[in-house]
């Protein structure tokens, strides 16, 4: 029996895992895929079921603008509720107990969650690969190996950012503590807050964050998309940041209107990359991010739609890197086979 107990230790988890996750260029060559009722998981129907989503503001959730917009149009055949969060624990609880259907989270907390129970959720989709980039107002910084002798600030302490920076930073023949020194802190405040008074020259920090700072500070240059770097060591795998999950309850008992859900949520995706004047009205509108900086960070921001057996083969190997890192940021093992909806 899952007690509350053991309900409290899973949020309690994934919350850990949340706070320590920092967070946009659509990309084709990785792309292989491409509110009305309070009532979760209802019956489906031949217009489909009624659907509870819960989002997270900020680059998980760029893809959604586009559905919740259709939804409120009345085009969509699912029937979508947008319950927004920015407290990871509430997503994690309102997925637990069967609040909500679906939800866009960072990829660790659902390996994290699924591990800690597995009869919670799946994983439907890849949204969105990495959205660090790596700045310096250094002219002699203009690529990885140059951060040789450097200090490096970085936001993603514990989680995502921190393990895929190490791993570039090994793959280039860097060692931090050796070859050069990157601090790693929590959340990506304090790294904008002290690149912008320039405390640090170099730092590893998220678009939608960098966006305002560069605006502002005309010397900072890009040094490295980290996305970028990971398909280049790593090709026809995903450095995945986003990602949607569906509850397991919800597939079970309404698993027409579960693919229905991944084909109205990909038509979405696809149309955040086409259009994102228009998403970034959209991202505003439903308060998911402020529309200025949408307009800049979603180009940046590497969104796509992976999805089935692409969704396994091009995650997993992301996952081991993350596990063999620190196994906690996982949730202590890789998930296997059944966290994958339609592989």
């Amino acid at each position: 029996m899952f007690t509350r107990k053991k309900l409290t230790a899973v949020v309690g988890t994934v919350a850990a895992v949340m706070l320590a996750l920092t967070g946009c260029s659509s990309d084709p060559k990785t792309d292989k895929s491409a509110e009305q009722s309070t009532s979760p998981s209802a019956s489906a129907s031949s217009e489909g079921a009624e659907v509870n989503l819960g989002l997270i503001g900020g680059f998980p959730s760029i893809s959604a603008a586009n559905l919740l917009e259709s939804n409120e149009k009345g085009e969509t055949q699912n029937k979508y509720k947008q319950i927004k969060t920015s407290k990871p624990d509430e997503i994690t609880t309102k997925l637990v107990n069967g609040e909500l259907d679906a939800a866009t989270v960072p990829t660790n907390l659902a390996a994290t969650l699924y591990n800690k129970k597995p009869e919670s959720i799946q994983i439907a989709a890849a949204t969105t690969l990495g959205v660090i980039q790596i700045v310096s107002r250094d002219p002699n910084v203009t690529s990885i190996t140059d951060l040789s002798g450097h200090d490096v600030i970085s936001a993603g302490k514990g989680a995502i950012p921190q393990y895929t920076l190490l791993e570039v930073l090994k793959k280039k023949g860097l060692k931090n503590g050796e070859d050069l020194n990157v601090e790693f802190f929590p959340g990506h405040d304090e790294v904008v807050s002290q690149f912008a008074s320039g405390k640090a020259d170099t730092a590893a920090i998220p678009v939608p964050a960098l966006v305002k700072l560069m605006q502002e500070n005309q010397d900072v240059h890009v040094v490295a998309d980290l996305s970028d770097q990971w398909e280049k060591i790593h090709p026809g795998t995903m450095y995945a940041q986003g990602v949607l999950v569906l509850s397991k309850k919800f597939v079970d008992e309404n698993p027409q209107a579960a693919k229905l859900f991944v084909e109205e949520y990909r038509e979405s995706a696809e149309a955040a990359k086409k259009n994102v004047e228009e998403t970034a009205k959209l991202t505003g509108k439903f308060e998911l991010m402020p529309t200025q900086v949408a307009k800049e960070a979603i180009p940046k921001c590497h969104q796509v739609f992976i999805t089935g057996s692409d969704l396994q083969d091009m995650l997993t190997p992301f996952l081991e890197m993350l596990h063999e890192a620190n196994p906690a940021s996982v949730g202590g093992e890789v998930p296997g086979a059944d966290f994958y909806f339609g592989a």
